[in-house]
């Protein structure tokens, strides 16, 4: 039952202790395999009635699973020193993934037909697409400036993995691979952190503009967390920046989705903080704080599109005097 709901991002509570910061990448895994089994169900014409039959199933099946292992964990706690999580996150949040999955399945041309029928404008489905695509690129640069700084901090890593002096190959093992399993975290908050957010965790925020001094848990992966930061690294934001302008000018974004595409970027950025960030025992909350990342993603965004969007009427109307 806790693997059920730990691998839907529910926080779980065990000996008084709890853990709202968990690995993300199983989460990742039940939308990516939602997203292949809708998209093969729907591989050839469907109907509406189709999509709604399939849409009820990916949203009852994971609320029938999840009200089966809460009751498995509320039963166990009269055995074991766990706690049953909130009631409404548990049983909302494995249908909420799976209908993300949902979504990433449908084809774009399902969602421009449902689009059209539905008086939607198509504007909004182009913003979507960019705005993903977007934010896709900056979590993946995200992802290898934080290995980047792992491998410059690897005495850290060494130091941390010796707070461990009994770990045995076994343990070893299983470290390394929590390290991985929270991997998509560390890549979603060294984004937040290029954006101008920051890493919380005790009461302190790591940004690059300033670093906190207090103790992390000893998880190698958290080496990346520097101790200090230069006085050149706001420059790193030119990273950001770069990997927008180059995800945005093939598709030249006009005005209006321009607009739209920082409001998808918002939402999106504040689903992923959401996912990525909550409560970690005596270390309070732990992660990018979720509106701050999606405000960044619709400034940035809505920003770099306006501007890319100026420079491609500049240069249009330079060609035609």
């Amino acid at each position: 039952g806790e693997t059920w709901l730990v691998g839907h991002g529910v926080p779980f509570e065990f000996d008084g202790v709890t853990l709202g910061a968990v690995p993300l990448l199983p989460a990742l895994g039940a939308i990516a395999i939602v997203a292949a089994r809708v998209r093969a169900a729907t591989a050839h014409r469907v109907s509406i009635l189709d999509l709604g039959v399939l849409l009820a199933l990916t949203l009852l099946i994971p609320l029938t699973l999840s009200g089966i292992a809460l009751f498995m964990v509320s039963d166990a706690s009269a055995v074991y020193p766990v706690s049953s999580p909130p009631a409404a996150l548990a049983l909302l949040l494995p249908p909420a993934l799976h209908f993300i999955g949902f979504c990433f399945g449908l084809r774009t041309v399902l969602w421009r037909a449902l689009a059209k029928r539905g008086g939607v404008p198509e504007v909004l489905i182009d913003a979507a697409l960019t705005a993903l695509n977007a934010i896709r690129n900056l979590a993946l640069a995200g992802g290898v400036v934080a290995l980047v700084v792992l491998a410059l901090h690897y005495q850290r890593v060494g130091d941390l993995v010796a707070a461990y002096p009994n770990l045995g190959a076994a343990g070893g093992l299983w470290l390394t691979l929590l390290c991985l399993l929270y991997l998509p975290n560390a890549a979603v908050t060294s984004m937040a952190v290029l954006l101008g957010g920051s890493f919380d965790y005790a009461g302190v925020s790591t940004s690059l503009f300033a670093s906190g001094n207090v103790a992390l848990p000893p998880l190698p992966l958290l080496a990346a967390v520097p101790e200090s930061v230069p006085a050149w690294a706001p420059v790193c934001m030119l990273i950001p920046a770069g990997v927008i302008l180059a995800s945005l000018w093939k598709v030249r974004p006009t005005l209006a989705q321009a607009g739209a595409t920082g409001v998808w970027g918002g939402v999106i950025g504040l689903v992923l903080g959401v996912l990525t960030s909550g409560e970690a025992g005596a270390y309070g909350t732990v992660g990018p704080t979720a509106w701050k990342l999606g405000v960044l993603l619709l400034g940035w965004l809505a920003v770099l599109s306006l501007l890319v969007w100026a420079v491609a009427v500049f240069r249009s109307a330079k060609q035609d005097d």
